[in-house]
């Protein structure tokens, strides 16, 4: 599935978000209640995650752009 070039934007923007507040704490409590975020390397799994789907919307759903090569023998 192809997603719209903003709708990416918009996750990879989330999930950067996430990494940033993961770098100041991962992890804290109030009282009895305690609040734990996600792994980072699970984070940065979807940055990237993200960061792919970016390209493919990019190309038009194509993963890579397609290079041609001539090989020649000088």
């Amino acid at each position: 599935m192809v997603h719209s070039i903003e709708f990416c934007k918009r996750r990879l923007d989330m999930w950067l978000e996430a990494e940033e507040a993961l770098a100041t704490s991962q992890s804290y409590k109030m009282g009895t209640q305690e609040l734990t975020r996600v792994n980072l390397s699970q984070v940065r799994k979807m940055i990237t995650y993200w960061e792919n789907e970016l390209e493919k919307a990019k190309n038009g759903g194509k993963r890579y752009k397609s290079l041609r090569a001539v090989p020649r023998d000088l």
